[in-house]
């Protein structure tokens, strides 16, 4: 099979099925472009053969060699994914510093109640 002929039948099977967005992972209807929701560009050129990719892929379909485009935006994504926003970081440290307070205090007013019932007996 010659390379063009890959790449129209790269483009038939696109056209067959949706094609996901790389940047907020909408599926969108096959023979878009760019994402109906967020107008990125669904697809890479491959630097290495020029054939089209979907920008989810990590390694094109035609050379397998790794698309740097796609990648940058896996690694990006990975990592956002992992942390939580800073307007959230102090408030959940400060509410869990609350809870650990409260349940010290249900201790310590358990152990002295506890210990008060024993001597009176």
């Amino acid at each position: 099979m010659s390379l063009d002929e890959s790449k129209r039948s790269d483009a038939t099977a696109r056209d067959q099925r949706g094609v996901l967005c790389a940047q907020c992972e909408h599926l969108n209807h096959a023979g878009v472009s760019l994402c109906t929701v967020c107008g990125a560009d669904l697809f890479y050129e491959c630097p290495h053969c020029g054939l089209q990719n979907e920008r989810v892929l990590l390694r094109c379909r035609g050379c397998h060699k790794r698309l740097s485009g796609a990648d940058r935006h896996h690694r990006r994504h990975r990592r956002r994914s992992r942390s939580l926003p800073k307007r959230l970081r102090l408030p959940l440290l400060q509410a869990g510093l609350v809870i650990l307070a409260l349940l010290f205090a249900m201790g310590v007013l358990y152990l002295l109640n506890h210990t008060q019932f024993s001597k009176t007996e």
